[in-house]
């Protein structure tokens, strides 16, 4: 996720390659999960272990996500996109645990919700109003109905990486030295 999947400048060359990161990284893993740990777990413990791992990688992903600035219209379709796609690889897992339960309904709904949320911050658009000071930021967006759904660890981060110009991570993966991320600042 932090290797430049949702840069703007990767989106076009990535897109023609029709598969999410979700996909490529994700999706096989749960189904791996389901059919070699959950199939051999009584279904009392399946169902736990489901709903433990559907809501471990919520709150994961989430915190990823955050994190990623700038993004475009496209990264943001992408990640969006993605999001669905997360969603739904969840759902099945859970499934295959073994439970009648959704995922909305996993842990009190809160990580279902926490994820609905991080859909909202996407298309936050104060984020990109450079003309807004950092304090009328952070207002505004404690003002959002949706920010009761994130955790408190997790408002402060897309406040953070506003300030910064340079994405360290993909700076990380580019090879960039420190010297070179300094003089992009």
């Amino acid at each position: 996720m932090h290797r430049g999947t949702y840069l703007q400048e990767n989106a076009d060359t990535t897109s023609q390659q029709h598969s999410s990161f979700v996909q490529i990284y994700l999706t096989d893993q749960y189904d791996n999960i389901a059919s070699t740990y959950l199939t051999q777990l009584p279904n009392e413990y399946a169902v736990t272990v489901a709903s433990t791992v559907a809501t471990f990688s919520i709150y994961c992903f989430v915190s990823n996500a955050a994190l990623l600035r700038p993004l475009g219209e496209s990264s943001r379709l992408r990640l969006t996109q993605d999001l669905a796609d997360f969603e739904m690889s969840l759902e099945q897992l859970v499934f295959k645990g073994g439970t009648s339960l959704s995922l909305s309904q996993i842990a009190g709904g809160k990580p279902y919700a926490e994820l609905r949320a991080l859909r909202q911050l996407l298309y936050w658009t104060a984020l990109d109003d450079k003309t807004l000071s950092p304090s009328e930021v952070a207002k505004g967006l404690l003002r959002e109905t949706w920010v009761k759904d994130l955790r408190p660890s997790i408002i402060p981060l897309p406040l953070l990486v506003r300030t910064c110009s340079l994405d360290v991570s993909t700076s990380h993966f580019r090879g960039w030295m420190l010297e070179t991320m300094f003089a992009h600042l």
